[in-house]
């Protein structure tokens, strides 16, 4: 789901306990600007507030999931939505290797420490997204030190899909 291009799904197109969906982007938005700006921040909750009672029915949430050229871009704009969700079912499923731009991982570990610092503890992320390669805690490289550093044991690690081309050597210290 794109939620600046989608309407919310009807409550009986929602199966489960947890609905996932991007966080949202403008396609004709080469830039950013248009989905960083006030229209893209505008139309996600919008989004949302049309989405809750769908989600509210049945006693489910909805996980946003981050990623840098979404709304949801970095650990501020993460921390400023779920401030404002008020009583909303709304949550993220935080993932960080998304939210690296190709220009971000020659500093990946900083930025890593960065998301991870503010992030992982707050209530309303409910679990964490990674590479299945990357091994989840433990592993070794910018991304398992900053999981180490930072996510708590008791919320969920999802392993899922893989490596985008030149990713897992800045974020591993592995081969490409």
């Amino acid at each position: 789901m794109n939620p600046l291009r989608d309407e919310p799904t009807s409550a009986a197109g929602l199966g489960g306990d947890i609905v996932v969906s991007w966080s949202g982007w403008d396609p004709a938005d080469e830039v950013g600007l248009a989905t960083w700006g006030p229209r893209g921040w505008s139309a996600l909750r919008h989004w949302c507030d049309r989405q809750a009672p769908l989600l509210a029915g049945g006693g489910r949430e909805l996980w946003l999931r981050t990623h840098a050229g979404h709304v949801l871009s970095d650990a501020q704009r993460c921390l400023t939505f779920l401030g404002g969700a008020g009583g909303q079912p709304v949550r993220l499923l935080l993932d960080p290797v998304s939210m690296l731009a190709p220009s971000m991982l020659a500093d990946a570990r900083e930025h890593l420490e960065r998301i991870m610092g503010a992030l992982a503890g707050h209530e309303g992320v409910r679990a964490i997204l990674l590479p299945e390669e990357c091994g989840g805690p433990g592993a070794e490289g910018p991304l398992g030190a900053a999981l180490d550093a930072h996510w708590p044991a008791w919320k969920p690690v999802v392993l899922a899909g893989g490596w985008a081309p030149g990713v897992r050597r800045a974020l591993t210290g592995g081969a490409p």
